[in-house]
């Protein structure tokens, strides 16, 4: 699999408190995917994180094998990532909405005349802007 397959879940923060828990910072609009035996994979390694427990309350998350302060630590920081094909079965889309990683890329047409194709979307409160590049501009 190349780092297209994948895409940024959540980040780790600092721990709280002495059993290995770490702030989790969640980049998704999916914080349903983080329960108790979830895996992560952590950038540019092969090592995959599994969740041991994960308070909702306030979003800290406690991974197998980090279980003490110091072993934590060496998460703090740290981007979880998740396959798209795991993203695709654990997070559940209702009608006409659509994974970021599907919009990228598409073409965008307006009276049948091609934009451009989408390279980011900007979160910017209530809404979403596409940034779209054309062949002559940003658009």
């Amino acid at each position: 699999m190349s780092e297209k397959d994948f895409v940024q879940v959540a980040k780790l923060g600092k721990t709280v408190g002495l059993k290995g828990y770490v702030k989790l910072h969640n980049l998704s609009d999916f914080s349903s995917q983080f329960k108790k035996d979830a895996t992560f994979f952590i950038k540019n390694t092969k090592e995959m994180l599994k969740i041991k427990h994960y308070n909702t309350s306030n979003s800290t998350v406690l991974f197998e094998n980090y279980e003490d302060i110091e072993k934590a630590k060496e998460l703090t920081n740290l981007i979880l990532f998740q396959s798209i094909e795991k993203s695709r079965q654990t997070c559940k889309l209702k009608k006409d909405e659509f994974f970021y990683f599907d919009i990228l890329e598409c073409e965008v047409f307006e009276e049948d005349k091609r934009l451009g194709k989408v390279v980011d979307i900007l979160e910017t409160g209530a809404s979403y802007l596409f940034e779209i590049q054309s062949d002559e501009k940003w658009v």
